[in-house]
């Protein structure tokens, strides 16, 4: 009875270090991903702040053109996303 007492400590210890082991590994994969998310948000604001040209620029030979269309596109996002806004509140939503 004694040994399998003994027996059933070592694989409760054998268990939990397995296990802190696991979690170990599974937090520093979430850190990682956690700076890749504040990485691409970085990103996504300067080029939504300064242009599209700070990533295109080397890409594409016309950028002037490029941004203009990009912008154009951003602020009809912005826009319909406000008009909907509004309409939202208008209709009581």
């Amino acid at each position: 009875m004694n040994q399998l007492r003994q027996e059933k400590c070592e694989l409760e210890e054998t268990l939990e270090k397995e296990q802190e082991c696991q979690v170990n590994k599974l937090m520093r994969r979430i850190e990682k991903l956690q700076a890749e998310v504040v990485s691409k948000q970085a990103t996504l604001e300067q080029v939504l702040f300064n242009g599209p040209t700070l990533l295109l620029s080397d890409f594409y030979p016309n950028v002037t053109a490029l941004r203009l269309s990009l912008c154009y596109r951003i602020m009809f996002v912005l826009c319909l996303s406000v008009v909907c806004k509004i309409g939202a509140s208008y209709s009581g939503g």
